[in-house]
């Protein structure tokens, strides 16, 4: 069968621009040097480089995925033989830890492989002898010899190399293609937590709700400040939060200019074509 691939590493950008939680099937062995341009992920838009920064909503991301890839392995039995192959960001700490094992339920992964990470390694050692319905293994291996961390500058240009190779190509011989719209012809939303009532207005015993999320419509007065954003066009239904969240994404666009006189922004679109849907989300992920 044919391993799916699952990229939750939104900082990274390995199978679209950075910013989103993505899964391909691999039907045939990835070209080195064509890198993944021509696969077609279904993805979920985040819209932000840190996960730790928008728990809430990179857990509503990453359980969105989980249900599609789930219901893919349902319906196809060579998918369902491959398996998934799951990269995780390295926020691994405190509440990334725990986002980490709640990735490992979604997904129901069994095989857990920690790379040069002893700690790490330990935590999920002990995590796998709790019982469970599904059994599952720990595997440790070592760094390759010489393997570094990136520098923030070196992770900086390995992002604006991946927007580039979507919007140019890995070879820079695409031709990206503007149109202008008006304001008003686009549904632009931003998800955000909303403000909430601190702790000592609520009843004695009463919490509040986890992961809870709200989306605003971007005004005309907040165009401005998308200049140079990444903005993701989805396949929603509604403007509702949920539906909007549960939105996957068709394709991404570059804010190059925005008109408050005429009321107008120009988007660059790897083609020419019309988009599809006039839905699109907008994040804090910038190409400058």
């Amino acid at each position: 069968g044919s391993a799916t691939l699952v990229d939750l590493d939104v900082g990274q950008g390995g199978l679209t621009p950075p910013g989103c939680v993505a899964a391909v099937p691999l039907e045939r062995p990835l070209d080195i040097e064509g890198s993944t341009e021509d696969l077609a992920p279904i993805a979920y838009w985040l819209g932000h480089l840190s996960a730790a920064e928008h728990a809430g909503q990179f857990r509503r991301a990453t359980s969105a995925l989980a249900q599609s890839t789930a219901e893919r392995l349902g319906a196809d039995a060579a998918a369902r033989s491959g398996g998934l192959i799951i990269n995780t960001s390295g926020w691994v700490d405190g509440p990334g830890y725990e986002s980490l094992l709640q990735q490992i339920g979604q997904f129901r992964a069994d095989v857990l492989v920690v790379i040069g990470d002893d700690r790490l390694h330990s935590q999920l050692s002990v995590y796998v002898t709790a019982p469970s319905e599904l059994p599952r293994v720990v595997r440790k291996l070592s760094k390759s010899g010489g393997v570094i961390s990136r520098s923030v500058a070196a992770r900086s240009a390995a992002f604006s190399s991946c927007v580039r190779e979507y919007f140019y190509g890995v070879a820079g011989d695409l031709c990206p293609h503007s149109t202008i719209h008006d304001f008003d012809s686009l549904q632009v939303s931003m998800i955000s937590v909303p403000l909430q009532a601190p702790m000592s207005a609520l009843p004695i015993g009463a919490k509040l709700p986890q992961d809870q999320l709200a989306a605003s419509r971007v005004g005309a007065a907040q165009w401005p400040a998308l200049m140079h954003s990444i903005l993701a066009v989805v396949f929603s239904e509604s403007a509702k939060c949920d539906d909007l969240l549960r939105a996957c994404v068709a394709g991404y666009v570059y804010v190059t200019h925005v008109d408050m006189d005429k009321q107008q922004v120009t988007l660059l679109a790897p083609s020419p074509l019309q988009m599809p849907t006039a839905w699109l989300l907008a994040g804090s992920v910038k190409w400058i």
